[in-house]
Protein backbone atom coordinates (compact mmCIF):
# COMPACT_ATOMS: atom_id res chain seq x y z
CA UNK A 1 0.00 0.00 0.00
CA UNK A 2 1.37 3.27 -1.40
CA UNK A 3 1.90 5.99 1.28
CA UNK A 4 -0.93 8.21 -0.38
CA UNK A 5 -3.51 5.19 0.09
CA UNK A 6 -3.24 5.06 3.75
CA UNK A 7 -3.04 8.85 3.82
CA UNK A 8 -6.75 8.86 2.17
CA UNK A 9 -7.85 5.65 4.21
CA UNK A 10 -7.12 8.29 7.22
CA UNK A 11 -8.90 10.75 6.20
CA UNK A 12 -12.19 8.85 5.18
CA UNK A 13 -12.14 7.02 8.65
CA UNK A 14 -12.10 10.72 10.10
CA UNK A 15 -14.23 11.82 8.06
CA UNK A 16 -16.91 9.26 8.57
CA UNK A 17 -16.45 8.99 12.69
CA UNK A 18 -16.82 12.67 12.40
CA UNK A 19 -19.94 12.65 10.04
CA UNK A 20 -21.54 10.14 12.74
CA UNK A 21 -21.01 12.20 15.85
CA UNK A 22 -22.67 15.08 14.14
CA UNK A 23 -25.70 13.24 12.90
CA UNK A 24 -25.99 11.82 16.20
CA UNK A 25 -27.02 15.15 18.52
CA UNK A 26 -26.29 18.81 17.71
CA UNK A 27 -27.49 19.57 21.45
CA UNK A 28 -25.42 20.41 24.48
CA UNK A 29 -28.18 19.67 27.16
CA UNK A 30 -28.65 15.73 27.10
CA UNK A 31 -28.06 14.85 30.47
CA UNK A 32 -30.62 17.36 31.65
CA UNK A 33 -33.32 15.98 29.31
CA UNK A 34 -32.94 12.31 30.92
CA UNK A 35 -32.97 14.12 34.35
CA UNK A 36 -36.41 16.10 33.05
CA UNK A 37 -37.71 12.66 31.64
CA UNK A 38 -36.87 10.47 34.94
CA UNK A 39 -38.22 12.97 37.21
CA UNK A 40 -41.85 13.73 36.18
CA UNK A 41 -42.78 11.73 33.77
CA UNK A 42 -40.69 8.36 35.61
CA UNK A 43 -39.46 7.68 32.13
CA UNK A 44 -36.29 6.42 31.33
CA UNK A 45 -35.07 7.50 27.59
CA UNK A 46 -31.98 5.39 27.58
CA UNK A 47 -34.49 2.34 27.97
CA UNK A 48 -36.94 3.24 25.32
CA UNK A 49 -36.23 1.98 22.51
CA UNK A 50 -37.32 3.35 18.66
CA UNK A 51 -39.21 6.05 20.16
CA UNK A 52 -39.21 9.68 19.02
CA UNK A 53 -40.40 12.45 21.66
CA UNK A 54 -41.09 15.73 20.23
CA UNK A 55 -40.47 17.99 23.23
CA UNK A 56 -43.90 21.13 22.07
CA UNK A 57 -44.27 24.12 24.22
CA UNK A 58 -47.91 25.01 23.67
CA UNK A 59 -47.82 28.83 25.29
CA UNK A 60 -44.86 30.57 23.88
CA UNK A 61 -43.87 32.18 20.11
CA UNK A 62 -47.48 32.00 18.56
CA UNK A 63 -45.35 31.88 15.27
CA UNK A 64 -43.75 28.56 16.52
CA UNK A 65 -46.86 27.14 18.00
CA UNK A 66 -48.53 27.85 14.51
CA UNK A 67 -45.78 26.09 12.39
CA UNK A 68 -44.96 23.47 14.60
CA UNK A 69 -48.58 22.40 15.37
CA UNK A 70 -49.18 22.67 11.24
CA UNK A 71 -46.20 20.26 10.61
CA UNK A 72 -47.10 17.73 13.57
CA UNK A 73 -50.71 17.65 12.04
CA UNK A 74 -49.38 16.58 8.22
CA UNK A 75 -46.80 13.83 9.90
CA UNK A 76 -48.25 10.49 9.39
CA UNK A 77 -50.05 8.27 12.10
CA UNK A 78 -47.36 6.31 14.45
CA UNK A 79 -47.79 5.09 17.59
CA UNK A 80 -43.68 5.71 18.07
CA UNK A 81 -44.08 9.76 17.92
CA UNK A 82 -44.75 10.79 21.37
CA UNK A 83 -45.55 14.49 21.56
CA UNK A 84 -44.67 16.17 24.51
CA UNK A 85 -47.16 18.94 25.26
CA UNK A 86 -45.07 22.07 27.36
CA UNK A 87 -47.48 25.09 29.21
CA UNK A 88 -51.14 25.59 28.52
CA UNK A 89 -51.67 27.60 25.41
CA UNK A 90 -54.77 29.90 25.45
CA UNK A 91 -55.54 30.43 21.81
CA UNK A 92 -58.40 28.61 20.84
CA UNK A 93 -57.24 27.82 17.45
CA UNK A 94 -54.31 26.10 18.83
CA UNK A 95 -56.22 24.28 21.74
CA UNK A 96 -58.21 22.80 18.91
CA UNK A 97 -54.84 21.13 16.80
CA UNK A 98 -53.64 20.34 20.26
CA UNK A 99 -56.39 18.16 20.70
CA UNK A 100 -56.63 16.43 17.44
CA UNK A 101 -52.79 15.97 17.82
CA UNK A 102 -54.00 13.99 21.16
CA UNK A 103 -55.97 11.92 19.50
CA UNK A 104 -53.72 11.63 16.65
CA UNK A 105 -50.37 10.42 18.27
CA UNK A 106 -49.36 9.45 22.06
CA UNK A 107 -48.71 12.38 23.94
CA UNK A 108 -47.50 13.52 27.97
CA UNK A 109 -48.29 17.14 29.00
CA UNK A 110 -46.32 19.42 31.45
CA UNK A 111 -49.08 21.80 32.09
CA UNK A 112 -46.61 23.28 34.76
CA UNK A 113 -43.71 23.84 32.63
CA UNK A 114 -41.53 21.57 34.80
CA UNK A 115 -39.36 21.33 31.82
CA UNK A 116 -38.16 25.34 33.26
CA UNK A 117 -36.46 23.18 36.71
CA UNK A 118 -33.76 21.99 34.40
CA UNK A 119 -31.59 23.22 32.20
CA UNK A 120 -32.35 22.21 28.97
CA UNK A 121 -32.43 25.86 27.10
CA UNK A 122 -35.85 24.92 25.66
CA UNK A 123 -36.29 27.82 23.46
CA UNK A 124 -37.36 25.72 20.24
CA UNK A 125 -39.04 22.01 19.82
CA UNK A 126 -36.79 19.52 20.91
CA UNK A 127 -36.20 16.47 18.87
CA UNK A 128 -35.32 12.98 20.50
CA UNK A 129 -35.06 10.01 18.59
CA UNK A 130 -34.09 6.99 20.37
CA UNK A 131 -33.04 3.39 18.76
CA UNK A 132 -32.28 0.57 19.55
CA UNK A 133 -28.98 0.92 21.09
CA UNK A 134 -30.22 4.51 23.56
CA UNK A 135 -30.35 7.99 21.73
CA UNK A 136 -29.61 7.86 18.36
CA UNK A 137 -30.68 11.58 17.73
CA UNK A 138 -31.28 14.81 19.59
CA UNK A 139 -31.67 18.19 18.56
CA UNK A 140 -33.23 21.37 19.05
CA UNK A 141 -35.39 22.04 15.96
CA UNK A 142 -35.53 25.93 14.51
CA UNK A 143 -38.17 27.00 11.91
CA UNK A 144 -35.84 26.34 9.44
CA UNK A 145 -35.36 22.41 9.85
CA UNK A 146 -39.41 21.98 10.04
CA UNK A 147 -39.49 20.28 6.85
CA UNK A 148 -36.17 18.16 7.28
CA UNK A 149 -37.61 16.94 10.64
CA UNK A 150 -41.35 16.19 9.17
CA UNK A 151 -39.17 14.14 6.50
CA UNK A 152 -36.87 13.03 8.97
CA UNK A 153 -39.79 11.82 11.34
CA UNK A 154 -41.71 9.91 8.83
CA UNK A 155 -38.84 8.01 7.51
CA UNK A 156 -37.66 7.13 11.32
CA UNK A 157 -40.96 5.92 12.59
Amino acid sequence: MKFSDLYILTFLGLFSCNNLQNNQSDYKYTDEVLIYFNEIFHINLEQEKNKIYYLFEVEGCENCIDINSKMLLNLNQNENLVIVFIGESKNQDFINRINTLKKKFLFLEDKFREINNYKTNLAKPILIHLGNNGIKKIQMITDDRLQETSRYINENL
